[in-house]
Parts: C-alpha cells; sequence; structure tokens
C-alpha cells in the first residue's frame, strides 16, 4: 500500500512538476466549482427520479424518450462544471449500431452520453462510485463483473437483444483504461454482438486536449482512487473533448476478431494522427 501510494506521489509531483501554469488555480477553480456541482445535483436528481417513473421514461421528447433526453441534459451540465467543451468531428449515427471507443476516463461516459442515448456496457465497480455511478446505472447501463465468464456471456446476450431492439450500445473495447498512453488492444468477444445481431460497428477516437495540447492525465494515477481523481479533475483548467466518429464498420462476413482489429486500427490512427489528417489519408486512399 505504502509503495503504491510514493507513485501516485511521484507522478502527481512530475506531473504539476511539467504543468505549474495549468494547476496552479486548482483551488480557486474548487472553490467556485464545487457549489455549482451542489446546485447541480440538488436540482437534477429530482428531476432524473421523476424521468424514471414509468408512466413518463419512455415518453416522447424532442425525438427521445424523457429519460434519454434528461440524462443528455444532465451530462451536458455536468461537464460544464467540469470546464469540458465537448467537439465533434464526424457524424454520429442514430441507428442501432455497436460503439466501440478507446478508454481515457470516467468522463468518457458522460460525454458520450451528452450527445447521443446509447446504452453502456461497463465493470461493475462503476455502479458504487458517487454521482457517476448513479448515472451511469440510470442509464440502464449493462455491469459486467470481471474475471467471470458466465457473467460475460450473459453481458453478451443482454447486448445483442439490445441492438436487435434498435438500441445503439456502447463498449470500450480495451476492457479499462490503459497504462500506456495511446490506445491499447481491443478485445474481440464483446463485439460478437454485433456480428449476431448483424449491425455495423461505429468506431470513436476520444482525445482531451488543454490549450490545444493532448492532454493524456484525466485517468487515473496509480494509487489514485475516485473520489481524488473525481476533485483533481473538477479543480482541473478547461479543457476540450474531442469526439472523433468514423465511418461504421460493416459485420456481415467478419468475424468478431477482425471487427475488433478493424476498429482499433481506425481509433488508433484517429487518435495519434486527429481528425483532419487521418480523414485526409483514408480519402487518399480511397482515391488511388
Amino acid at each position: 500500500m505504502r509503495s503504491s501510494s510514493v507513485r501516485a506521489e511521484t507522478a502527481s509531483e512530475s506531473f504539476f512538476a511539467h504543468r505549474p501554469a495549468l494547476y496552479s488555480g486548482l483551488r480557486w477553480r474548487l472553490l467556485y466549482r464545487l457549489p455549482w456541482l451542489i446546485i447541480h445535483l440538488l436540482l437534477a436528481l429530482p428531476l432524473a427520479v421523476v424521468a424514471q417513473m414509468p408512466a413518463l421514461r419512455d415518453r416522447p421528447w424532442g425525438g427521445l424518450t424523457v429519460e434519454d433526453q434528461v440524462a443528455r441534459w444532465w451530462c451536458r451540465g455536468l461537464l460544464r462544471i467540469f470546464g469540458l467543451r465537448v467537439q465533434v468531428h464526424g457524424q454520429l449515427t442514430r441507428q442501432a449500431v455497436l460503439v466501440v471507443a478507446n478508454h481515457l476516463s470516467w468522463l468518457d461516459i458522460v460525454s458520450l452520453l451528452s450527445l447521443r442515448s446509447m446504452r453502456f456496457v461497463a465493470k461493475a465497480e462503476i455502479s458504487r462510485w458517487p454521482v457517476v455511478g448513479w448515472l451511469v446505472t440510470r442509464a440502464r447501463t449493462v455491469y459486467v463483473a470481471r474475471g467471470c465468464s458466465d457473467s460475460a456471456q450473459q453481458v453478451l446476450n443482454t447486448m445483442t437483444q439490445k441492438l436487435r431492439a434498435q438500441q445503439k450500445v456502447a463498449i470500450f473495447p480495451e476492457g479499462g483504461v490503459p497504462e500506456v498512453n495511446g490506445v491499447a488492444r481491443f478485445r474481440h468477444r464483446l463485439l460478437a454482438a454485433a456480428v449476431q445481431a448483424n449491425v455495423a460497428v461505429e468506431p470513436i477516437a476520444l482525445r482531451y486536449s488543454v490549450d490545444g495540447v493532448v492532454d493524456k492525465s484525466l485517468g487515473f494515477w496509480p494509487g489514485e482512487h475516485f473520489m481524488a481523481n473525481f476533485f483533481r479533475l473538477l479543480g482541473g483548467p478547461p479543457a476540450m473533448v474531442e469526439v472523433i466518429v468514423a465511418a461504421p464498420i460493416a459485420s456481415v462476413g467478419m468475424t468478431s476478431r477482425e471487427l475488433a482489429q478493424a476498429a482499433e486500427n481506425v481509433v488508433r490512427r484517429h487518435y495519434e494522427q486527429g481528425y483532419a489528417v487521418a480523414e485526409h489519408q483514408i480519402t487518399q486512399g480511397e482515391a488511388s
């Protein structure tokens, strides 16, 4: 336990040493953002509870259900309080597809829910996190127990049912936030749901940037628990969330392993090179 805390201290000291200007106002930002967070929770929680009532949650409202519309509003408000602005490149499809994205932070789910209604697959521990666990559960997230093959098979069956019912489902096939910078290998098992339901896979690359520079610090530092990460990000500098949406990949005639590899290649290219460069390379490749 001692060694992990030392690693966390070393990581944080190293990070702040390289970016003193960005995080010098952390305490001041907490001072005015924390009251806004409390107000947001006090106003939003009762509204979200009402939106969950069986008589209301599935009623249409602005092209979505009441439940999904409230969830989008809740997420957008939370992102603003954290000083995050979302920038979307490409077009999110409204069809039932399996969304696959790289994973950088618990804010990934909030960012995607602020844009489109979708059902996430997440590790069971998230359900116990304050604020975020409540929000993610309200979004009808499917939880999977790590290391349990029976749980994974049950989740796969549930995903297939939701996709066949014309619901958009989202997964982070890296299996967690990678310890190394960049995009880790995509695990293929859950992509079998796209094959079984005969729907496309929609690759999405997520990037966070501060003052135009890609910021990889939003994930958990070694030894950092959720609440420590939550308040560190709450007091962090204003940032941009880039959501780079690539063209859907048809699942017809492909195995889950092939789908995972194809999606991983697309997401990695967009993450490393950005939207404009990656799209230019794709267009050039098609033209040749």
